[in-house]
């Protein structure tokens, strides 16, 4: 019977010592929040690129170039075409216009694609779905035929990116881009091609405005 006390005052001297070392042992270190933007808060490669930094919303605009386009003969109407191509490849035309060829491997399933040619003066087109990106560059190919090639010099001609179709200028022929494409012509088939690694909207151009150096690519 007198032990029992004993017996409880040394189980009280076990907890306070315990208590004491997890107050002296360090806590672990909690997450700390960074305000870095997340990827889906970022713009695409070109326009405008945007995020959250310090709370504070940002944004950056692409450098806009003017261009010349090259021009129907005559002017065009609105056309479409679309098609499925998978991971094999393949390829969607309109007639006596852009031709999309997608390379095996450039998408990784079937992707409904879909090319539209604006109407107007200016050859350019719209492809779809906007925003996609491909592993493998996709090409682009407009025939010569129906296009006004007077006094045009074949290297000047370069595929371009614009926004939207707000970029070009009918009436004037010309049109504001922000991206160029390496660009060939192939003369014996009477065709421009160019490679893009990315979806929104291409035009044939014959000439920049504005004196840039190849760093521009």
């Amino acid at each position: 019977m007198l032990r029992r006390p004993s017996s409880l005052a040394g189980l009280a001297l076990v907890a306070l010592s315990g208590l004491a070392a997890c107050a002296d042992a360090p806590s672990a270190p909690r997450p700390v929040a960074t305000d870095a933007p997340s990827r889906g808060l970022l713009g695409g490669v070109t326009g405008v690129v945007g995020g959250v930094v310090g709370g504070v919303v940002s944004t950056v605009e692409a450098i806009l170039t003017p261009v010349t386009g090259m021009l129907w003969s005559s002017p065009v109407t609105a056309v479409t075409v679309s098609g499925v191509i998978g991971a094999q490849g393949g390829s969607i035309a309109i007639p006596n216009g852009a031709r999309l060829i997608v390379p095996a491997g450039a998408v990784g399933g079937p992707v409904a694609f879909s090319i539209s040619r604006v109407p107007g003066r200016i050859v350019a087109y719209e492809f779809q779905p906007h925003g996609i990106r491909f592993a493998v560059p996709v090409v682009i190919e407009q025939p010569l035929a129906g296009i006004n090639l007077s006094g045009i010099s074949t290297s000047s001609i370069e595929g371009a990116y614009f926004a939207d179709v707000t970029a070009l200028d009918q009436t004037k022929g010309s049109a504001q881009v922000s991206e160029f494409r390496p660009t060939v012509v192939l003369k014996d088939r009477g065709v421009v091609r160019f490679t893009v690694d990315h979806f929104s909207g291409y035009m044939v151009s014959s000439g920049r405005s504005e004196i840039q150096d190849d760093s521009g690519f």
